[in-house]
């Protein structure tokens, strides 16, 4: 075989490897996106979309781009995004329970905040009926009764550890009370709790002092 055709079927054989190394680069990442998909799911089913919904959404975003560079045949874009949704995903497993344990304290917590939050709407409603103050008592009266059933319910679903429902039930069961404590409190003229006070305003600086005229120069 002369020079020129063993270089010719070097060349080749250069070329050959080099197209069966691109064709196997230019397949769809398949594996890396049914593992991404995998561990999302497994991710909802422990319910990360609950208590790591963050982690969770970008998983999600991940593995849309993933799909969308396959649309696009950037495979190589593609894997890469789909490995990152899995990490994520297992991210999102991974907190779970402490972002669990912590919304259930703070569910506690507004519990009992709101049960005191009850008692003092009744006891400013009992004062604006005493002073006769203009109330819608029926409403009130209603809101009232709707709050503490209520309650009932978010404490069963704290048992049932139903914690993300039970936590943004209190928050909205907390926040309606405080908002009708404070209207009550500004009909009756009382600061209204949790308000910042005013600011007292500065007191007004000395007037300087008057210069006294020059005398007037002798002529």
């Amino acid at each position: 075989m002369s020079k020129e055709m063993r270089g010719l079927v070097m060349m080749l054989a250069v070329l050959s490897v080099s197209l069966m190394f691109f064709v196997g680069c230019a397949k769809p990442p398949t594996q890396e996106m049914a593992g991404a998909e995998k561990a999302i799911a497994e991710a909802k089913a422990k319910e990360a979309d609950l208590y790591a919904a963050d982690l969770f959404k970008k998983a999600e975003d991940a593995l849309k781009k993933a799909k969308d560079y396959v649309a696009q045949k950037s495979y190589k874009e593609a894997k890469a995004a789909a490995e990152e949704a899995a990490q994520i995903a297992a991210q999102a497993q991974a907190a779970i329970e402490g972002n669990k344990a912590k919304m259930k304290q703070e569910a506690a917590q507004m519990m009992e905040e709101a049960e005191k939050a009850l008692a003092e709407i009744k006891t400013l409603t009992a004062t604006a009926i005493k002073k006769k103050v203009q109330l819608d008592r029926e409403e009130l009266q209603g809101m009232i009764g709707k709050a503490e059933v209520d309650l009932v319910g978010v404490k069963n679903a704290l048992e049932e550890q139903k914690i993300r429902p039970a936590h943004d039930q209190v928050k909205a069961i907390l926040a309606q009370i405080k908002g009708k404590i404070g209207e009550i409190a500004t009909l009756l003229g009382l600061p209204v709790p949790g308000a910042a006070p005013a600011t007292p305003a500065a007191p007004a600086a000395p007037a300087a002092p008057a210069v006294p005229a020059a005398p007037a120069a002798k002529k």
